[in-house]
């Protein structure tokens, strides 16, 4: 996080939020032109033409960039406690979830913060979720209600919990990576180093103490 970007812009997330919950969000028209005209001032760039509709949700804002002609359809959660990055033409549909920071199994407490990538062209459709780290590669196509843990190459259709290459886009096979070669987790290479002061008070709020037999 970055305080003082933070401290310009919630503000204008808040009103973001606000503003959602009031009957002119229904008025579609303003209200895609009023969440682009805030988006301007709380990512950290936005291109052309981009339609954000209601209920979209992110953690900061300021970490996240979009490209030209993206649609962000309702109730879509952006996390950028990490960095993420959308291209042009994507389309992110209903109760989505994109994700750029994740729990340590053991530690709940110990965070990791990644680069999560999606591409041009990319579709992740209705109630699925992309994991932290992870590149979704151009023109490539999250079906409903999957899970994406590892990297989905251009022109692939990704399906499942966890999510797996099931095919290649029609036409699109001659400049495609084999299906024998996909599902790869490269997700470790845009993993964000951080470092934390060394005074900083720890905010622990389960209080667990749990170690494996032996430890």
């Amino acid at each position: 996080m970055d305080d003082g970007e933070f401290e310009h812009t919630k503000y204008l997330q808040w009103l973001w939020r606000q503003f959602d919950a009031t009957p002119m969000a229904d008025n579609v028209e303003f209200a895609l032109r009023f969440r682009r005209m805030l988006a301007d001032h709380l990512f950290a760039d936005v291109g052309e033409n981009c339609r954000f509709f209601k209920g979209i949700t992110f953690t900061y804002g300021h970490n996240i960039s979009v490209g030209d002609n993206v649609v962000i359809h309702d109730d879509v959660h952006l996390d950028d406690r990490g960095m993420l990055t959308i291209g042009d033409r994507v389309s992110i549909s209903d109760d989505a979830h994109v994700y750029s920071h994740d729990h340590d199994v053991t530690d709940q407490t110990a965070v990791d913060n990644y680069h999560t990538i999606i591409e041009d062209d990319v579709r992740v459709t209705y109630d699925s979720m992309v994991r932290a780290g992870v590149s979704m590669g151009e023109n490539s196509v999250l079906a409903a209600k999957s899970i994406a843990g590892s990297d989905v190459p251009a022109h692939h259709i990704a399906a499942g919990t966890p999510a797996k290459s099931i095919a290649i886009k029609d036409g699109w096979e001659p400049v495609a990576t084999d299906l024998a070669d996909a599902n790869v987790d490269r997700r470790d290479q845009r993993q964000i180093e951080y470092d934390l002061p060394d005074k900083l008070n720890v905010f622990d709020e389960f209080q667990r103490d749990r170690q494996p037999p032996g430890e």
